[in-house]
């Protein structure tokens, strides 16, 4: 059974948009946020939260929600890998 897609809110939109300016490509933002990589062409695009602008990188309450997400899909990431292998 698939996981629901993430709901983003206002600070992954800024920070998805800080990420695009880096050159990280649309597919991986989606995989870091856990969503379809559309709601990250969607952000990209304007056509959902318009007016966003890129979060600072260098803010720390910016970093931290990075690293937090990181550390989310990353063990999200480590579940699959465990069901695939037949363990939990």
């Amino acid at each position: 059974m698939a996981e629901p897609s993430n709901t983003l809110t206002a600070l992954d939109a800024e920070l998805i948009l800080a990420l695009l300016g880096r050159g990280i490509n649309q597919h991986d933002i989606a995989a870091l946020f856990q969503v379809n990589p559309g709601r990250v062409a969607e952000i990209a695009t304007g056509e959902k939260f318009a007016g966003s602008r890129p979060a600072d990188l260098n803010e720390p309450s910016v970093r931290q929600h990075l690293v937090t997400t990181a550390m989310l899909a990353a063990g999200r990431i480590h579940r699959v890998a465990l069901m695939g292998l037949g363990t939990r």
